[in-house]
């Protein structure tokens, strides 16, 4: 049987090959949802909005690179959780392979997942992405680089943690109109206006099964 990981590469594949169907994808990947590996790690509490990270051959992607672009929280959990590990305003997180998120026992953050901003949620912030540019906003040095489809802009970003080569820093293919980085306001799932489910939200086996 399929992980519910490995089903929800196939599924952002098949979303892919229909781009008229979904104009968030475009024909080479690029804006397909996909999940950071980081968020297997049980410990790991989410990104924090002042962060980028970029996975590298990520078999989510056809462009091989996942990117979370200043994202808060974890993308498999738009609502959150306290420091006990209990849900804020819905169920505690789980892990996208099963299990729930430990975070790191005796300290003061404890298990806490930060909501999701609602104006910067998953779907706006962590997707499939490719360099367009190097450091110096330049194609001709031979190395590898993509067009930027529409509805997304090449973006020069922050150098990621823990970055270890020049092939993972200068510009990038983001959605237009994301450069700004803010967070007015959380998701809560008893407001109305602050919904934010998301089919990468762990347990949603509804939605990856579509």
């Amino acid at each position: 049987m399929a992980t519910a990981r490995a089903t929800f590469s196939l599924l952002a594949c098949i979303v892919c090959l229909v781009p008229l169907a979904n104009s968030a994808c475009s024909a080479n990947g690029v804006g397909a949802p996909c999940v950071l590996e980081l968020e297997d790690d049980p410990q790991f509490t989410g990104s924090a909005l002042e962060q980028v990270f970029y996975e590298s051959k990520s078999y989510q992607c056809q462009t091989g690179l996942c990117l979370s672009n200043h994202f808060r929280g974890r993308a498999s959990c738009p609502y959150g959780q306290d420091e006990y590990g209990g849900g804020i305003s819905s169920g505690p997180c789980r892990l996208p392979l099963g299990g729930s998120v430990v975070g790191l026992q005796g300290t003061e953050r404890g298990a806490r997942v930060e909501p999701q901003c609602v104006d910067r949620r998953a779907d706006v912030a962590v997707y499939c992405s490719c360099r367009c540019k190097n450091l110096f906003g330049r194609t001709d040095d031979g190395g590898r680089y993509c067009t930027c489809p529409e509805g997304f802009e090449c973006s020069k970003l922050d150098p990621p943690l823990g970055a270890a080569d020049e092939g993972l820093t200068g510009s990038f293919c983001i959605k237009a109109g994301t450069s700004r980085v803010a967070c007015s306001s959380v998701c809560d799932k008893r407001d109305p206006s602050a919904q934010c489910e998301d089919d990468r939200e762990a347990g949603n086996e509804g939605a990856r099964s579509k």
